[in-house]
């Protein structure tokens, strides 16, 4: 008899030691789902035919596709091609944050001292009022959508330029731009070191023109939109014809880029260049390319490039007016 207790007790303590390490481990696997539910965002996408989706972002690969899960539980894939324009990414509403139901009214007071009159039956429970039927929920804002046709110049601290067209900008964390040649270049906002004002593409005014004229040593001129510049390397831009043409700049003579109608360039393009700088510096060189409000590059005859922002220069003089490129 002593031994069947003795084995009772037994059972029943490993029964509970199993509960205990049981429910910990619930627990776990709850936290883990939990986490690995968190986190999803939204995307509103406009169409190049007018169309117009918000959901859930499934997949999103710049310069291919993105999918979206919309409010009917289906999913939507748009290619590339197809966008006009994307919002930056909002986090998604949870599933449960739907209006909670109004609380039931009060129970109504008991009845007076004097009883209602005999004749009358007595008042029935009111029945909760109809709920009206529900209206379809406002449009949740996706924060502000990419102007559709606008084009920028985005200049890195690596010293490389880019031009393009927003496919998305985000203050504070990123933008991405459709470069000429159809590649897409996303930027963070901790790498961009000048990011110029919105240009609408196709407008024809010089202020933020990406058309660049390159002279070539041999003589030859190309003139096109600017798609990226690498300082000291190379710079590449988009002929009328479509072309892309990368142009080294051990091949170039010099770079220009348009002035306002009927002004001479503030920078004499030939003969020995001395600027004098608000810093009491003084550069010596010739020639490479002038952007205007932006910045000047002189090349030294030993081949050094010297970088000159703008807004440095009190005066440019010719030191040598009979020397030519």
């Amino acid at each position: 008899m002593q031994r069947r207790v003795v084995s009772s007790g037994c059972a029943l303590w490993a029964l509970c030691a199993a509960t205990a390490f049981a429910i910990p481990a619930v627990q776990l696997v709850c936290a883990q789902t939990a986490k690995a539910d968190a986190g999803p965002v939204e995307r509103t996408v406009v169409t190049k035919d007018g169309s117009m989706y918000r959901g859930e972002v499934l997949e999103y690969t710049i310069g291919s596709h993105i999918v979206l899960k919309l409010s009917g539980g289906e999913s939507k894939r748009i290619t590339w091609d197809e966008i006009d324009q994307v919002s930056p990414p909002r986090p998604k509403n949870p599933s449960g944050s739907a209006p909670s139901a109004s609380p039931p009214p009060a129970a109504s007071p008991p009845p007076a001292a004097s009883p209602p009159p005999a004749a009358s039956p007595p008042p029935a429970a009111s029945p909760p009022p109809a709920s009206p039927p529900p209206a379809s929920p406002p449009p949740v804002s996706s924060g502000p959508l990419v102007p559709s046709g606008f084009e920028r110049t985005v200049q890195i601290r690596d010293n490389i330029t880019y031009f393009g067209e927003v496919m998305e900008y985000e203050v504070g964390s990123h933008l991405i731009l459709k470069l000429g040649d159809g590649s897409i270049k996303r930027i963070s906002w901790a790498e961009a070191k000048r990011i110029s004002p919105p240009r609408r593409k196709g407008d024809q005014t010089h202020v933020g023109s990406p058309e660049r004229t390159i002279v070539l040593r041999n003589g030859n001129t190309l003139r096109g939109d600017l798609v990226e510049s690498v300082q000291g390397v190379h710079t590449t831009i988009r002929l009328g014809s479509g072309e892309i043409r990368r142009v080294g700049w051990t091949d170039i003579q010099r770079i220009t880029a348009p002035l306002a109608p009927g002004v001479s360039s503030p920078i004499p393009l030939t003969g020995e260049l001395l600027v004098h700088l608000d810093s009491g510096s003084r550069v010596l060189g010739s020639y490479f390319e002038y952007v205007p409000e932006q910045q000047l590059i002189l090349r030294h005859q030993n081949g050094r490039l010297f970088y000159i922002p703008v807004n440095s220069i009190i005066k440019v003089t010719i030191t040598d007016e009979g020397k030519t490129e």
